[in-house]
C-alpha cells in the first residue's frame, strides 16, 4: 500500500519554502486541525514578498509552498496568491486517495501499457481522437474566425480591454499559472490511479504509465515547436515570427487532456468526476484566454493548439497505454440527400 498523505506533502512544502520564507509552521501532528499560520519576509531576491507579517489559511500556505518550489514566483498580494488555490485544491484532494489497488479489470493502471499495440488499436485510436469533439470542435472555430477578419479583430479587442485579467501583464502570469495547474493535475492524477497491490507493482506499472504519457506530452510539444518555426507568423505584439500555435496552450491541453484520462480510472462518483473535468477544462480555456489578452496570440493559434494538445492526449492514451476506457464521438456522414449528424460512447 503507497497511500499518498497530505500532511506528507505539506511537510515537503513547507521545507523547499525555507530558501524564501521564514515561516513558523505548527509541529506536523497539529497540520490537521492547523487553520492558519504566519509568515514574514524573508531573503526575497529578484522581487519582493508579501511585506510584514499576516494571517494566511492553509490552502494560501499550500499555494506559497507550491509557489517556492516550481515557480520561484514573488506574490505581492494576498489576491495573487490566490491563483495557486485551484492546483492546491486538486492536491489536498488526491493525497487523500490510494494509488494503490487495481483496475475494475483486475489489472493496474499502466501494466498493459505497450510501444506495439497492433495497428487495429492504432487506427481506433487515431480514428476515435479525430472524432472527439475537443479536438475537431476548436479547430473548426480557428477556421470560422479566418472569415471576415474576426481574428485579429478579437485579439486587438482583447489585449486592448482584457476584461478578464486586467491587463496584459497579468494576463502572461497567470497563463504561466494555468499552465502549472495543468502540469500539476496531471502529475497528482496520474499517482491518484490504482497501479497495483505491491509496491514493486505499483512502481513498474507507475513508470510504464509515465512513460505514454512523457511520449505524448513530448510529441505535442515537439509538434508545437516545428509548426512555429515552419509556419512563421508575426505575434499580435510583433515580438517575433512565432505565434502559431500556442505552446503555453497546446502543454495545458495535453496535460489536462491525460487528466481527463485518468479521471476514467480512479474509483469517484460521475458527478465529482464531471465537475473535474469541467475544472480541467477551464484550465485550458484560461490559459488560451489569457495567451490572447497578453497580446502574444491570435484566438485562432490557441484554439488550433487545444485541438493539438486533446489530439494527442487522447491518441497516445488509448492507443498505447492499454485501457478500455469509454470513448465518445461525434461526426458528420453526408449521403445523397442529406448530412447526418452521429453521436457514439463505447464503455468498458
Amino acid at each position: 500500500m503507497l497511500p499518498f498523505y497530505p500532511h506528507g506533502a505539506l511537510i515537503w512544502m513547507f521545507h523547499r519554502m525555507k530558501t524564501t520564507l521564514s515561516c513558523s509552521v505548527p509541529k506536523p501532528a497539529a497540520f490537521g486541525s492547523a487553520r492558519w499560520i504566519r509568515y514574514r519576509q524573508h531573503g526575497a531576491r529578484g522581487g519582493f514578498l508579501i511585506s510584514g507579517n499576516r494571517r494566511i489559511s492553509l490552502f494560501d500556505a499550500v499555494a506559497l509552498g507550491l509557489c517556492a518550489t516550481w515557480r520561484q514566483h514573488r506574490f505581492a498580494s494576498r489576491k495573487e496568491m490566490g491563483r495557486l488555490r485551484f492546483p492546491c485544491l486538486w492536491i489536498l484532494m488526491f493525497a487523500a486517495l490510494p494509488g494503490c489497488g487495481t483496475l475494475p479489470s483486475g489489472s493496474g493502471w499502466g501494466e498493459n501499457a505497450t510501444i506495439a499495440p497492433g495497428w487495429d488499436r492504432v487506427r481506433q485510436a487515431a480514428v476515435g481522437a479525430a472524432r472527439d469533439p475537443l479536438v475537431w470542435g476548436p479547430l473548426l472555430g480557428a477556421a470560422m474566425l479566418q472569415v471576415d477578419d474576426w481574428d485579429k479583430r478579437i485579439s486587438d479587442w482583447a489585449s486592448d480591454h482584457t476584461p478578464v485579467f486586467g491587463s496584459q501583464q497579468s494576463a502572461k502570469d497567470w497563463s504561466s499559472d494555468l499552465r502549472t495547474a495543468s502540469k500539476v493535475a496531471y502529475h497528482v492524477t496520474t499517482l491518484a490511479t490504482p497501479s497495483g497491490e505491491t509496491p514493486g507493482d505499483w512502481l513498474i506499472n507507475k513508470a510504464k504509465g509515465y512513460a505514454v504519457g512523457a511520449v505524448a506530452i513530448g510529441t505535442t510539444t515537439s509538434v508545437t515547436g516545428y509548426l512555429k518555426s515552419e509556419v512563421g507568423r508575426e505575434r499580435p505584439n510583433n515580438k517575433d515570427n512565432e505565434s502559431f500555435p500556442s505552446g503555453d496552450t497546446s502543454k495545458s491541453s495535453i496535460y489536462t487532456r491525460l487528466a481527463s484520462r485518468n479521471l476514467r480510472s480512479i474509483d469517484m462518483s460521475a458527478n465529482a468526476r464531471d465537475w473535474s473535468n469541467i475544472g480541467l477544462g477551464a484550465l485550458t480555456v484560461g490559459t488560451a484566454w489569457s495567451r490572447v489578452e497578453a497580446k502574444a496570440h491570435y484566438p485562432s493559434d490557441t484554439l488550433f493548439s487545444i485541438t493539438l494538445g486533446n489530439f494527442f492526449g487522447a491518441f497516445f492514451n488509448d492507443a498505447f497505454l492499454g485501457l478500455d476506457n469509454e470513448t465518445t464521438a461525434v461526426w458528420f456522414e453526408r449521403d445523397r440527400d442529406a448530412v447526418t449528424l452521429r453521436f457514439s460512447m463505447r464503455f468498458p
